[in-house]
This record gives structure tokens, sequence and C-alpha cells, in this order.
């Protein structure tokens, strides 16, 4: 049987082009990759497989793309391609979430439920043995006799709360896929819509970026430190918000006006923040930060659970093997 020739259409170091070449061969395949230079033409052209991450498929390169019968997205965001020329020129387009954007939705739910439900201090209450200040006596508990939320702790829950969702890639739209499942209703501002395809199979609705800080009861940022979004979450964003809402930030520090968000929660302004990166790491000893009592600090681990290049491979090749083997692939996108 013909090799069957797989395109890697994003930059690829030395050692994971070595990988992917070595895992491909053993199993059938023709490996190839695109180097970031040059016209990508009579590369795509002679491919019947993509594999791509950030590549811009589009119209242009489909044409090209005359052999193509599978693109494979590393990533379950179909921003960078154009799906209806896809599936116009027959070629299935399929989808794979990766581990490390999976953790990073999970940590911001995370960030959310400890703010929400006054985790910490509700921790330090009970090994520190805050009763004891509050008048409160242990007691032996059964089913009817128990200290429920001996704290008095201002609890609550996610259901039916606003989430705002800045910047809608690859994480931004894992953190609405975990959303929606604790019935948040979902906002997101992007400077690039969504297709409204990609708007109803999230649950998100876009809106200006003053009114997804004023509506929002939580607020997440998932954008690039660039030039443009230095500071661009600062004093008079965080005004907008509600005295009741949290901002939650996992994507660079450098995108909020520390010495804002400080002041805003310290005077109350807001109820609390979640942040797992900050403009200097580690947080230094002297952060005002660290004399906040209505935040929660991690140390960058957000996306921790990376399996690296390979582990990801590993996880797209099942799509690889269903093709050549005449099967159905898996996670394929709508038509």
């Amino acid at each position: 049987m013909d090799r069957t020739p797989v395109l890697f259409c994003d930059p690829l170091r030395p050692a994971e082009a070595g990988a992917a070449r070595r895992m491909l061969e053993a199993e059938g395949f023709a490996f190839a990759a695109l180097d970031g230079g040059g016209d990508p033409s009579a590369a795509v052209a002679a491919a019947e497989i993509m594999v791509v991450k950030r590549f811009a498929v589009t119209a242009e390169v489909l044409r090209s793309a005359r052999r193509l019968r599978l693109l494979q997205k590393m990533g379950n965001s179909l921003r960078n391609v154009d799906l209806p020329a896809a599936h116009s020129a027959g070629v299935a387009v399929a989808r794979w979430r990766m581990p490390e954007w999976i953790a990073l939705g999970e940590h911001v739910l995370m960030l959310m439920l400890a703010l929400n439900r006054r985790l910490l201090r509700g921790h330090a209450a009970v090994v520190n043995a805050a009763y004891r200040a509050l008048d409160v006596t242990p007691m032996e508990t059964d089913e009817r006799v128990h200290a429920f939320n001996w704290m008095r702790l201002d609890l609550d829950i996610l259901y039916g709360k606003t989430l705002g969702i800045v910047g809608v890639g690859e994480i931004g739209s894992e953190v609405a896929l975990h959303a929606a499942g604790f019935g948040l209703r979902l906002l997101y501002h992007d400077v690039v819509p969504l297709a409204a395809s990609e708007e109803r199979e999230l649950g998100v609705q876009l809106v200006p970026l003053e009114r997804l800080f004023g509506e929002s009861d939580f607020v997440t940022l998932h954008i690039p430190h660039v030039p443009s979004n230095d500071r661009i979450v600062n004093g008079d964003l965080l005004r907008l918000m509600k005295p009741t809402a949290f901002l939650i930030n996992t994507c660079r520090g450098g995108v909020v006006d520390e010495e804002a968000l400080v002041e805003a929660l310290a005077s109350r302004r807001i109820a609390g923040a979640g942040l797992d990166v900050f403009r200097w790491e580690p947080l230094p000893a002297d952060s005002p930060l660290l004399r906040l009592d209505n935040v929660v600090l991690t140390p960058h681990v957000a996306s921790a659970p990376s399996r690296g290049f390979v582990g990801r491979l590993e996880m797209v090749m099942e799509n690889l093997r269903r093709y050549r083997r005449g099967e159905p692939v898996l996670n394929l996108a709508p038509a």
C-alpha cells in the first residue's frame, strides 16, 4: 500500500519533526512539514491529510489542496479554518481538544468556584479553629444536628450568573465549553468575532468590551500580551464591574493594570480576583496582592498538564489511523 501523505502546516522544531516523521512512517504515512516561509502551494497540493494548529486554511489554500481528504485540527477552535470552503471541497474536518487547553478551562472554573464559595476563607477558619472567636461550641453531629455554615460565609451558586470571556481562541472556547455545564450565561468579546455557527455551538453572545465588564458576574481574560493589550484592563474597565463581580486572569499578567486592580480589590469596588499570572513572576514577596483577603492566587500552573508534542501527536494519530483503515474519524466538525 502506498504511503498516505501527511502535511504538518505549522512550523516544527527539529526534534518535533523527527518524532513526527518516525511515528508516521512507522504506520505507513509519508511525512512532510511546512517551515513557515515561501509558497506552501506545492506541499499543500501533495497532501492527502493536513494537520494544523494555527495555520490559516483559507479558500485559496483549499483550492491548491487537490488531493486533500482530511483536515485534522490540533485543538477545538476552527477560527483559522474556512469550514464552508472545506466542506464544499469534500474535505472532512476533525478536531481534537488538547489537554493543556482543557486544563486551563478547568483552572478558570476552579478559581470561579473558589471565589464564589469563599473557599480560602472557609479553609482558614477550619484549620485556625475560628469558631472560638465566634463563641461557637463544637457539637457531635448526626443527620439532624450539625453546625451548618458556622462561619456565616456569604455563599452563592454559579448557576444563572453571567460569565464574560475576553478572547475566544482555543482557551476561551474551552472555558465556554466547561462553563456551559454550570448553567452560566456566556458573553464574549473578541476583535475577530466568531462565525454564527461557532457562537451557537459554544452558546456565547458577542458584546462590546464595556458591556461585558458591566454585565458580567465573572470576567475571564484570554488574550495575548501584545503592545495593544498592555494594561488593557485598567481602572476605567474595573470601575464598570459590579461590586459583586470577580476578575479571573490566566493569560498574561501584563494585560492587567495591577495597581488599578489592587485599588479595586482593596476598596471592595469589585468582590475579588482569581489570578494565575502576574506582571512579575514569581509574585514578589512585597506585592500588595499578598495582603488582600479577596484573592485566590496560583503560581502560573493553569495549563500545567501538557503532554508535549509527542503526547499531542499520539492523540491525533488515532484519527489518522482511522482514515487510513477507511473507518469514520472522530470529532468531525458539523457540516
